[in-house]
């Protein structure tokens, strides 16, 4: 009986040893539709990779097309309203991915194979997420386990995946999609690159970085070996690197493994997360043999450039890239690509080692398209292969004629007044004047411009029209607000309405330096030693009523003032691409401190910030007298206590026309200048620079 029970026992202990090594999990990830079908936004629909390692060291046979998965979803806090799930989980696919040379077995058809294989199965479900109540639901998934064959981790672990959803932060958003399947092979002693990035349909900003792997929670980490991590899934032996913005993944290592590495993706829109998923990676290193290198690919039209601005300057249609491979003996025997771009044709032709792949874009609409092109060579048993992103903005090829009638805030047209054309550069990530030209007797003008969308900006002359604020179509002061111009027929109406200065006038005086920040978000510390004067700054003066007060443009030294002011309160703001002036920092003018000529403001990449607001004695200026004014070839300036070292004349897009060291006229501190007649006539502001090194300015028109 003893004999029996314990043959019993060893029986079923056999059993469940051999289901727990039955299985051969490799990787997994999670994504997410909204609306799949068109015909229901509260659908969200739920795709579920599973990767298996047709081998793995399993004691059994790979297992059939499994046929469930169990998700547990959870809210971030325990009043949370659940989704209800529309469907059972189905499966969509079962097929082999193992990326090898054509016609070379693995072991998920040849049991005897050197190489594993990979099986990939891919499940959806459905799932209503309306008339929810919390900011994030997190959805997850876990089995048992993980393959034997893995050398970085303990033997038999379970494998655990999740994706969070944000549904509150963006109404039917579909999270990125992984472009690729994992990559499963590296020859051993060589670096690979893979392109591990995902879609996103929405354009919304993707963070890529490595994150731990997980067993049966996202608090319960592997087991890693000694020396190994997730931030060092081959120990001492490898290397890997990821671009956290392409996904761009560079793996080496030296010593046969079999690793595990895990990628998260965070999707972010107005610097708002609205999801993240995450892929669970197995790598097996591969002995090669010899050195095999990647092929390369070029950018657009044999170029290194791999975004590309196309319109009716530069318009063609057809695309094309080269590829060659290093290796003399190799031959390039495929090129494909994502087909990205609706409408596209790929061709290709081979020559051996190189080849040219051609992008047909006749039948493309215009658009904003991100596409991949992949090129393999053919090595075996594991073929050399490179991918590379591009971007093309392929804008309207028609020229469109714009024109438009430039008024002043009293809806007189405005004669012999500069207009500028403003295009968006989408590579640069920057704004350019394309163009400028000036109205006619009756205030119109015209531009022939080609693309999606422009800006118009109309700069009346200062000394004509001393109190109207250059303007944007329709009537909008700074970039921030602009509205663009839609090329979208062959002729387009722009108008622009200048608005008038709101300035009550005084003897207040708000001036600075402006130099260059940093491209960062409120909160960090400043490294002012790198900080650099910024010229040619548009600087708007608003007041509490967010009404333009008047303008100005910094000059070499990143100089600039607005004098001549009423007491109040006032903000700053740019006139520049990316500003948002809803940040824009506040001084105030008061009968106690009505000079504040020392402010010290720093440019960054989003925001202008203030750095330090401090004011001198009102007396340097208050009892100062400059005349005339206006003046035509000579001013007179006395009552000043301290003892002028320079006088700048700065125009009003920030140069500095003139300067001068004068010298007194007998009265102590008393000096006449006389203006030389080079000066144009216009508005200036007279820089007024003392030997103690206190800088200030009043505005002086200049008019013969």
């Amino acid at each position: 009986m003893r004999n029996a029970l314990l043959r019993f026992c060893l029986f079923i202990l056999a059993l469940s040893v051999q289901e727990v090594r039955a299985t051969h999990y490799m990787g997994a990830d999670l994504v997410y539709i909204c609306n799949p079908t068109g015909s229901n936004p509260c659908c969200y629909r739920l795709l579920h990779s599973v990767y298996y390692d047709c081998l793995g060291a399993a004691t059994i046979p790979l297992p059939g097309p499994p046929t469930i998965h169990y998700y547990d979803i959870v809210g971030n806090n325990t009043n949370c309203n659940l989704p209800v799930a529309l469907n059972a989980p189905e499966l969509i696919s079962y097929i082999e991915i193992t990326p090898v040379c054509p016609n070379y077995s693995t072991g998920c058809t040849n049991p005897s194979a050197t190489l594993n294989g990979i099986l990939q199965s891919v499940h959806f479900q459905d799932w209503d997420m309306c008339n929810l109540n919390c900011t994030e639901y997190t959805f997850s998934w876990t089995s048992c386990c993980r393959n034997y064959a893995i050398t970085s981790i303990s033997t038999g672990a379970s494998i655990y995946s999740y994706l969070k959803i944000n549904p509150s932060a963006a109404y039917c958003n579909s999270s990125p999609v992984f472009i690729n399947t994992p990559v499963p092979y590296i020859c051993l002693n060589q670096s690979t690159t893979f392109i591990q990035g995902a879609f996103d349909a929405e354009g919304d900003s993707l963070v890529y970085a490595l994150d731990a792997c997980f067993m049966t929670s996202a608090t319960d980490t592997v087991l890693y070996n000694p020396g190994y991590s997730y931030t060092s899934p081959f120990g001492a032996n490898g290397s890997i690197s990821i671009d956290p913005t392409t996904g761009e993944i560079t793996l080496s290592c030296t010593t046969m493994e079999v690793v595990v590495f895990c990628l998260k993706v965070e999707e972010y829109r107005n610097n708002q997360l609205l999801s993240t998923i995450r892929r669970d990676v197995q790598v097996n290193v591969v002995n090669c043999g010899i050195t095999n290198n990647q092929p390369s690919i070029t950018g657009f039209n044999s170029s290194s450039n791999y975004q590309l601005l196309m319109d009716c300057s530069n318009y063609t249609n057809t695309l094309t890239f080269d590829v060659s491979d290093p290796d003399p003996n190799d031959t390039i025997f495929m090129v494909t690509w994502d087909s990205m771009i609706p409408g596209g044709v790929l061709s290709s032709v081979i020559n051996g080692n190189t080849a040219q792949a051609t992008i047909d874009l006749t039948n493309v609409v215009p658009g904003t398209y991100t596409f991949r092109i992949q090129a393999y060579d053919n090595f075996c048993p594991i073929y050399g292969r490179t991918e590379e992103i591009y971007t093309l903005y392929f804008q309207d090829s028609t020229a469109t004629l714009i024109s438009g009638l430039v008024t002043d805030s009293q809806n007189n047209p405005i004669p012999n007044c500069r207009v500028y054309l403003i295009k968006f550069d989408p590579v640069a990530q920057a704004i350019w004047q394309s163009d400028m030209t000036y109205t006619n007797a009756s205030g119109m003008y015209n531009f022939t411009s080609c693309g999606d969308t422009v800006f118009v900006k109309a700069a009346p002359d200062s000394l004509n029209y001393p109190n109207e604020i250059p303007c944007y179509h329709a009537s909008e002061i700074v970039f921030q607000n602009a509205n663009p111009v839609a090329l979208n027929a062959s002729s387009v109406t722009a108008d622009i309405q200048t608005q008038s200065g709101a300035n009550a006038g005084g003897f207040g005086l708000i001036a600075g330096y402006l130099s260059q920040g940093a491209n960062r978000m409120a909160g960090f510390s400043h490294n002012r030693t790198a900080n650099t004067p910024l010229e040619g700054v548009r600087l708007v003066l608003m007041n509490q009523s967010l009404q333009a007060v008047g303008y100005t443009t910094t000059d070499v030294n990143g100089y600039f003032a607005f004098p001549d002011l009423g007491m109040g309160t006032y903000s700053i703001w740019v006139d520049a691409f990316r500003i948002e002036n809803n940040l824009a920092p506040v001084v105030t003018l008061t009968a106690i401190k009505p000079i504040l000529d020392d402010l010290e403001l720093y440019l960054n990449r989003k925001w202008l910030e203030l750095i330090d607001a401090t004011g001198i004695t009102p007396d340097f200026l208050s009892k100062a007298k400059i005349y005339p004014n206006p003046a035509g070839s000579r001013i007179q300036l006395s009552g000043f206590p301290n003892t002028i070292k320079t006088i700048r004349f700065i125009s009003m897009d920030g140069k500095t026309a003139w300067s001068t060291v004068p010298a007194k006229s007998g009265q102590k501190n008393e000096y006449a200048i006389d203006i030389p007649a080079t000066i144009a006539e216009g508005i200036y502001i007279l820089e007024v620079e003392t030997t103690e090194g206190l800088v200030s300015g009043r505005k002086i028109v200049i008019k013969r």
